[in-house]
């Protein structure tokens, strides 16, 4: 299924391969219309019970490219800016990354190996999914330390993140896994296979785990910037935010970083800056790129993991408090061979929180859209009919809501009022009541 802007202008086209890139590729037609661009949105599947195929997405991309003289893609998740990498690697007069510099990112393990600095990664051991060698399991687990984190090489989504506090919680997991994943090729090892140098990096080819050391003193630094024409700009410095009580749950991203130490911003930037280098030399190009690290009290800064792409939820934030905050805009001059101009905050607060919830059942039993109707913050993630199903730890996400003002304090007070008012069981989501140090409710 697809949707064409009409007008005979050059035509961009819009990577829609997932039902989130919808929603927020939605958010183009917020830009100002004095554009010199015919947008074309491509979408993945015309009904939510057909299966995706990643190769045939990107195979009809390719005939979409020819037929109608693409000269710009637009991607913004990760499956997108990995078709958009394949597209490059086919048309090299469209501007973009290349596979190498997507996939080594997205794969967690090799980020870990070719990315990060010495002394911001974080302690790490690659898991083969078929191993149950116990002594083997119980070195990875002593070595990254107890707890540990484990999550897939190649996940969207925090899909499949756990903590894992014994070599029983580990065999556990790997059996969960690989029962998820049933035998059957993912579209992600596909993908390596067709477009990678699976001998360089023969990781690629199968789906691994990556096992880590667990963080849970520090806040979590979200680091944005772009390369443009091989050069790195800096676009904002977020807090990525979890509850206390639950802190594998992402709670939401909020504006800006709290520090007021410029030699922490700096050293965020050069951490930032020494990765994205490493990802240019593999190609990366003409694309937003996302750090996001810890910061343990002392000062030191570790590297959670990097996205090659926007982090497209906080764009309402960014657009509410910056000059200049629209990625997709940016995006836009990027693929036109115009340098952005600088994203500046303008001292409001912002905060894009998830409605998160561990309940099961049907999105209408969850969440009173009725309700939802009342808060123009409120952007859904779900629709009525649609199963919830169990997501761990890390909770369900039902929507987000998207709040800016000059008073941090009123900002995080409307989210938890707007949360309270909008899930059905709210017995079944963490609440302010969960934060250990209700003084400290703003984050």
């Amino acid at each position: 299924m697809d949707c064409v802007m009409e007008g005979n202008k050059p035509t961009v086209l819009i990577l829609c391969p997932t039902r989130r890139d919808e929603y927020h590729a939605a958010k183009i037609n917020d830009i100002p219309d004095d554009t010199k661009q015919r947008f074309r949105f491509y979408k993945a599947t015309s009904g939510e019970n057909e299966s995706f195929d990643l190769l045939r997405y990107i195979e009809l991309c390719e005939k979409i490219i020819v037929k109608e003289n693409v000269q710009q893609i637009m991607s913004f998740s990760d499956i997108g800016v990995l078709v958009h990498s394949a597209l490059v690697q086919k048309f090299p007069s469209i501007k973009g990354p290349s596979v190498e510099s997507v996939l080594v990112p997205f794969h967690k393990y090799y980020s870990r190996l070719y990315l990060d600095s010495k002394e911001a990664t974080l302690k790490h051991v690659y898991i083969d999914p078929t191993e149950f060698d116990v002594d083997k399991l119980r070195c990875a687990l002593d070595y990254v330390g107890v707890p540990g984190v484990i999550k897939p090489c190649t996940g969207t989504d925090s899909f499949g993140v756990s903590r894992i506090s014994s070599v029983a919680d580990l065999q556990e997991y790997i059996t969960w896994y690989n029962s998820q994943r049933l035998g059957k090729q993912s579209d992600e090892v596909k993908f390596t296979e067709k477009y990678a140098d699976t001998g360089m990096y023969p990781y690629f080819a199968n789906n691994g785990l990556i096992l880590e050391e667990f963080v849970d003193d520090a806040k979590t630094a979200s680091m944005e910037g772009y390369v443009f024409q091989g050069e790195i700009f800096h676009w904002q410095i977020t807090e990525n935010v979890y509850w206390k009580k639950h802190p594998l749950t992402f709670k939401g991203c909020a504006m800006p970083f709290r520090t007021f130490d410029e030699n922490l911003t700096a050293r965020l930037w050069a951490t930032y800056d020494a990765i994205i280098g490493k990802a240019i030399e593999r190609g990366f190009d003409n694309q937003f790129i996302h750090v996001e690290a810890f910061v343990r009290p002392n000062g030191d800064v570790k590297v959670m993991e990097i996205n090659p792409r926007m982090f497209t939820q906080i764009i309402p934030i960014y657009r509410m408090c910056c000059e200049n905050g629209d990625p997709m805009a940016a995006l836009l001059d990027m693929g036109s061979g115009v340098r952005p101009g600088p994203c500046i905050w303008n001292y409001k607060f912002g905060f894009n929180g998830y409605v998160v919830t561990f309940a099961t059942g049907k999105a209408e039993e969850l969440l009173d859209f009725d309700e939802v109707a009342n808060f123009p913050e409120v952007s859904l993630l779900c629709c009525h009919g649609e199963e919830i199903k169990d997501c761990g730890e890390r909770g369900a996400n039902l929507a987000f809501v998207n709040i800016a003002g000059r008073n941090r304090q009123d900002v995080m007070m409307r989210y938890y009022y707007i949360c309270e008012k909008i899930l059905k069981k709210p017995e079944f989501s963490p609440s302010i009541e969960d934060e250990e140090d209700c003084n400290d409710y703003v984050y």
